[in-house]
């Protein structure tokens, strides 16, 4: 495969992402139909997440950031009463997460609702990361 301009691939460790955000409308289209016969030649190996200008290709795993979090606390023995996590995040990979921490802990979508295609399980919002610093910030006082 020849270069697209605009395309950015970057290998992850367990997975690889093709960004298009700075693609022309036709590389766009083009990233999208590569994307997409990948998964028909190898549908029960791969499995593909739409983000911010990024499709993400993983192994074809029951696994997500809301398991991931699970996991982590979990294995860490941070699910006490007296322990809140706090989960930030700005990206349809995120809402996963936040649906797992509903109830038990505080999720926090990070950019401007009204700019979302969709719902969002968070239970608060920031519109940008200098609110996130700012909250950090506080809450390290």
């Amino acid at each position: 495969m020849g270069q697209l301009p605009g395309v950015l691939v970057e290998p992850k460790r367990a997975s690889v992402a093709v960004h298009y955000r700075l693609a022309e409308p036709d590389g766009q289209r083009r990233v999208a139909a590569l994307v997409e016969r990948l998964l028909a030649q190898r549908p029960d190996q791969l499995k593909v997440t739409p983000g911010k200008m990024v499709y993400e290709l993983q192994p074809k795993l029951d696994w997500n950031k809301g398991k991931a979090v699970r996991y982590l606390l979990d294995t860490l023995g941070l699910t006490g009463d007296d322990r809140v996590p706090i989960y930030l995040g700005d990206d349809v990979t995120d809402e996963d997460a936040f649906r797992e921490l509903g109830g038990t802990g505080v999720s926090i979508y990070v950019g401007r609702p009204e700019e979302l295609d969709r719902d969002t399980a968070a239970d608060f919002n920031l519109d940008s990361p200098a609110e996130v610093e700012r909250l950090l910030d506080s809450l390290a006082r």
